[in-house]
């Protein structure tokens, strides 16, 4: 039942499309993200193993 109560919490995370942006991230750090694709692929070879 408290799970119900909880998804009517979240409703609003799908009336927008998530807009990320790294940019803070890459100037604070110097890392550049990883792709989807690159990212979808890294882990489907690390299951492999």
């Amino acid at each position: 039942m408290w799970l119900m109560r909880r998804n009517n919490e979240m409703l609003y995370q799908n009336e927008f499309e998530y807009l990320f942006d790294s940019t803070k991230f890459v100037k604070a750090f110097g890392m550049e993200p990883t792709s989807y694709k690159e990212g979808i692929k890294a882990t489907a070879e690390s299951m492999k193993r």
